[in-house]
């Protein structure tokens, strides 16, 4: 929506967008987060982004925890 309105006045488009997604139960009362709270991103001009990783494989050899 936010993308049509500024294509309508001529405004130039986002280039990433990002949002807080609050979900699951309090961890304590009036703690200010909660279970399953997480932030999104989406980069929309992929000329944005300046490089990337790979995760690594897990070494099953190292302890555990």
């Amino acid at each position: 929506m936010a993308s049509i309105f500024r294509k309508k006045t001529g405004q130039s488009p986002f280039d990433s967008v990002r949002s807080v997604f609050y979900e699951g139960k309090e961890l304590y009362p009036n703690a200010g987060f909660r279970e399953k709270d997480h932030i999104q991103i989406c980069i929309r001009n992929p000329n944005c982004i300046k490089g990337f990783f790979l995760p690594r494989v897990m070494d099953e050899a190292f302890l555990k925890v």
